[in-house]
């Protein structure tokens, strides 16, 4: 009976953990950010794979209300190629915030499935700014930053990458080539994949924002995530903050799950970014 009742308890904790969405919040300090900056609120949202039992999609809709963050950003990942049973409540979503300052760059699911592309197409018709390698100026004041999005590169090859492209992904690598990064300038970088932070840092781009990692699916105190898409075991970028140089790298864990199911130790999050000028 005591077995039963801990199984019962570990089953409860588990799906009270999986369906909790936690906000996480950052501080940003950098000599470019403007003085009009300071204190500007960044949400990120990421890989919510269409995962949207007990109403998920409601709980992120009053963090935001609650939050009123100057930008949201979304990097990638919003519907799962695996199903596309929520895709009416995916779009009730994205007319939500559109009302917001949104900006997005696409993950692997959104070319992985024929229908998936759609989701491209319904979110380019609202006001949401889908960055396909170039950049935005964003103006306060006499204040200006940069923000920059990139595809992913499953857009390039899809499933039929080239072998001597795959680590790393050799179109993607050049099409990040190409974006120059003004110095001097406040810079963010929207990107679905945290394994280029090397290239990330190469480019120059002082804040990156990116997911797909899934938090390492399972974390085990004191070791940390277990497995990542595109990192295999063990992954080194899975969640959290990464910093070399000048660039700072948050990866977000996410908010749905896509072939595992279950996450453990590794609760879905929305992440805060709070920008603070560092004169």
């Amino acid at each position: 009976m005591i077995y039963l009742l801990i199984f019962g308890v570990v089953i409860l904790y588990l799906l009270y953990q999986n369906h909790n969405v936690k906000i996480t919040q950052y501080i940003c300090a950098n000599s470019s950010i403007g003085l009009n900056f300071d204190g500007y609120k960044i949400i990120q949202i990421s890989d919510l794979h269409g995962d949207l039992p007990f109403d998920k999609l409601d709980r992120i809709e009053r963090i935001l209300e609650n939050e009123k963050p100057d930008m949201v950003v979304i990097t990638g990942d919003i519907i799962d190629n695996l199903h596309l049973k929520y895709w009416g409540k995916i779009m009730g979503f994205l007319d939500f915030i559109e009302k917001y300052n949104v900006y997005y760059v696409t993950g692997n699911h959104e070319y992985m499935h024929d229908e998936c592309r759609n989701v491209i197409l319904e979110i380019e018709k609202r006001k949401i700014k889908v960055l396909h390698g170039e950049r935005v100026n964003i103006t306060r004041a006499e204040s200006i930053m940069f923000v920059y999005g990139i595809d992913d590169p499953y857009v390039f090859y899809g499933e039929n990458i080239p072998a001597k492209y795959k680590t790393p992904h050799y179109e993607f690598i050049q099409k990040l080539s190409k974006i120059k990064v003004e110095k001097n300038r406040f810079s963010i970088l929207l990107t679905h994949r945290p394994e280029f932070f090397e290239y990330y840092v190469e480019s120059g781009f002082n804040l990156v924002l990116a997911g797909h990692a899934h938090g390492g699916q399972w974390i085990i105190p004191g070791l940390g995530g277990v497995i990542a898409p595109d990192q295999g075991l063990l992954p080194k970028y899975v969640k959290g903050k990464y910093i070399k140089k000048d660039t700072t790298m948050i990866v977000s864990r996410g908010l749905g799950n896509s072939v595992v199911p279950l996450r453990i130790f590794n609760e879905p999050e929305i992440v805060e970014i709070i920008l603070k000028s560092a004169y």
